[in-house]
């Protein structure tokens, strides 16, 4: 007689969450599709602002390599590189503060701000399986700061006259991207995420081929 296994092992239990981890991150990538030209692209063209409806014939090979292949791997690596919940990679925020200065050019106010998210990875933390790793307010903290840096970077692709304007379009364009590539980098590791960052720049170029 044959019977029907009622209970899973636990290998069976994985491969399944996996699967089901997997479906949401699926959908959160359409939603950032989504996202981008329903709320974002729109914004952007009653700002009149160009360039951003561009297409894969718009580039050269070695725009595209880049665009596609080499940028988000240095982006993952240098905004979200640090992001593996261990206390020990906290160091590698370090180019970011750097970088912010350069950025925002209030460098006491970014002193300020980085120094609180050094002490958080300093302070709060936690011991699991004899690692040192940060706690979740320290992480949350650590995702919105380098997800807001990793906004404001990209807003000299506007070149509008009002600064401030710049920095609001580009926290509404790229802002919600790079908390989705946080989630994966922490959930799913570097690779991944920079795998998912280069899927992302690939599709919004072969989007705009049919919308615009």
């Amino acid at each position: 007689m044959k019977y029907t296994h009622t209970f899973r092992n636990i290998d069976d239990f994985h491969r399944i969450l996996k699967d089901k981890i997997t479906y949401i991150y699926l959908f959160f990538f359409a939603l950032i599709l989504a996202y981008t030209y329903l709320v974002s692209d729109p914004i952007l063209n009653y700002y009149e602002v160009e360039g951003y409806d561009k297409k894969l014939n718009n580039y050269n090979t070695v725009d595209i390599i880049l665009i596609i292949l080499i940028t988000p791997f240095l982006e993952e690596l240098l905004f979200r590189g640090y992001l593996s919940g261990y206390k020990k990679h906290f160091v590698f925020i370090l180019p970011q503060i750097v970088i912010s200065v350069f950025i925002i050019n209030d460098f006491w106010f970014w002193i300020f701000i980085s120094s609180i998210i050094v002490g958080l990875f300093i302070i709060y933390d936690e011991k699991v399986n004899n690692s040192v790793k940060l706690s979740t307010t320290s992480l949350i903290i650590s995702v919105l700061f380098t997800s807001l840096l990793f906004s404001l970077m990209h807003s000299s692709n506007f070149q509008l006259d009002s600064l401030g304007l710049n920095f609001f379009l580009s926290i509404v364009s790229f802002f919600p991207g790079s908390l989705f590539l946080a989630l994966m980098r922490i959930k799913e590791g570097l690779i991944l995420s920079a795998i998912t960052h280069s899927i992302l720049n690939f599709s919004i170029l072969a989007l705009n081929q049919f919308i615009y």
